[in-house]
């Protein structure tokens, strides 16, 4: 009797995805993917880990009349969420919708826009974040940039208004592959020897990126798309 061989298909499963997420980018959570909207047909093979971190969307809001006057408390405000930011040292401040990139004070004048709800009123949109640490809990980690929000200066008419929802984030998903694909190795392995000897398991779409969804409140699922076949192994 042969012995019952493992023929899994890693189709450069390997090499270096051509697709953005396999170096330092960070990822907002809820950015999924249309065409991965469904999760039902999601392989029960994932990867279980914390997000590294919670995000949430402050706007800064000014009515001052004068237009001038308001734009440059905005920007004061702006810049003292920065300088607080620095010096707290558990928060940092982004931009970005789907990919955050960090924000700095070369870009105040591009986030301040007019409010179209409110007249004589002027609003710019920044992300605050904090990492996520091992002991924390949902309420800590929120709790951290609450607090920071709170204890900012706010100049003139200004205020600092958290949006109410908190998302995560995780930076190059990508880096996890080497161990997604062991743990779904290990699963074709276990299922070639369910079948007895001489079953062989191969596997099709190794080679697809890395998708995600939220398991719990700080906690994420890392899973790849794939197809598993089981057959018996040619003679």
């Amino acid at each position: 009797m042969r012995k019952r061989t493992l023929a899994i298909i890693f189709a450069a499963a390997f090499a270096a995805p051509a697709f953005g997420g396999g170096g330092d980018e960070e990822i907002v959570v809820t950015a999924q993917r249309a065409q991965y909207s469904d999760y039902s047909d999601t392989p029960h093979v994932s990867l279980a880990r914390r997000a590294d971190n919670i995000i949430t969307t402050v706007t800064v809001v000014c009515d001052t009349r004068d237009e001038k006057q308001r734009e440059q408390e905005l920007r004061d405000t702006l810049r003292s969420l920065i300088s607080a930011a620095s010096r707290e040292g558990s928060i940092t401040l982004s931009v970005g919708d789907d990919i955050l990139v960090d924000f700095n004070d070369t870009m105040l004048d591009k986030v301040i826009i007019p409010d179209t709800e409110k007249t004589e009123t002027s609003k710019a949109s920044i992300v605050v974040k904090t990492a996520i640490r091992p002991e924390d809990t949902f309420d800590s980690a929120t709790g951290r940039i609450k607090s920071f929000v709170d204890a900012t200066e706010k100049v003139g008419r200004s205020e600092v208004l958290v949006s109410g929802s908190f998302n995560l984030s995780i930076v190059g998903p990508e880096k996890s592959r080497p161990e997604l694909l062991r743990l779904i190795a290990d699963d074709a392995r276990a299922t070639a020897a369910t079948f007895g000897q001489n079953y062989e398991v191969t596997l099709d779409g190794l080679q697809n990126q890395i998708q995600w969804y939220q398991s719990g409140q700080l906690e994420l699922s890392l899973f790849l798309y794939y197809k598993m076949s089981v057959k018996a192994a040619q003679p």
